[in-house]
């Protein structure tokens, strides 16, 4: 796992590593992490300057300029990927914990400004949809649609204290595995090492960028 890390960092753009780090994070986990604003503003640019610069390359036999051309086109392909997959991650992550979202404002600060947008819409279009169609007809106390029902609430983010599998891309060194229990628990992480932890002591690590899920 070491030397799969490692050769990431030296085979690829660093940025798009990272970005790749951003996404497998947020496809393994339930919880809302922070929009990435810098890494998805500057790739957007990049994308954008890439394909002027394809789109240059035009009326020409030479081979090296043509291979450099498709190489370009390559690279820019997998970029949009990685973006698009990351913004379809999120979205999708959005939508599921919609209701949740929707009354803890707190949470808003680690949606992008389009994303805060597109869940506040989403979230009176449902509520009025809901209202609209059964809730109206109901009794006064059973018509929120964001209450909490028994173990099936609409959307939890509360909930930190599920399994991941954590790797270490740093040295991360002595951690308490579950703060919340009176016997106190602590392994060493090193870099390069899996662990599993819970999402609520592992989330510090993904936060700072010394480690990532799997």
């Amino acid at each position: 796992m070491e030397e799969s890390y490692q050769e990431g960092k030296e085979d690829i753009n660093y940025d798009v590593w990272r970005l790749r780090k951003w996404l497998v994070n947020e496809k393994c986990c339930n919880d809302i992490l922070p929009y990435q604003e810098e890494l998805v503003t500057g790739f957007a640019d990049l994308c954008q300057f890439q394909q002027s610069l394809v789109e240059q390359v035009t009326g020409t036999d030479d081979f090296a300029t043509i291979l450099v051309k498709n190489l370009k086109e390559l690279e820019l392909e997998r970029i949009r990927y990685l973006l698009k997959e990351y913004l379809r991650t999120r979205l999708r992550k959005i939508e599921s914990l919609l209701f949740y979202l929707g009354r803890d404002k707190e949470k808003w600060s680690l949606l992008s400004s389009a994303e805060t947008e597109y869940m506040k819409q989403l979230y009176q279009l449902m509520t009025s949809h809901f209202e609209r169609s059964f809730l109206n007809g109901l009794p006064e106390k059973l018509r929120a649609i964001d209450e909490r029902d028994g173990d099936n609430p609409p959307g939890n983010l509360d909930d930190m204290d599920e399994f991941v599998f954590l790797y270490a891309a740093e040295e991360i060194g002595n951690v308490t595995t579950d703060p919340s229990s009176q016997v106190t628990s602590t392994i060493h992480i090193r870099k390069g090492e899996v662990v599993c932890l819970r999402y609520s002591v592992a989330k510090q690590y993904l936060l700072d960028e010394s480690a990532f899920l799997l």
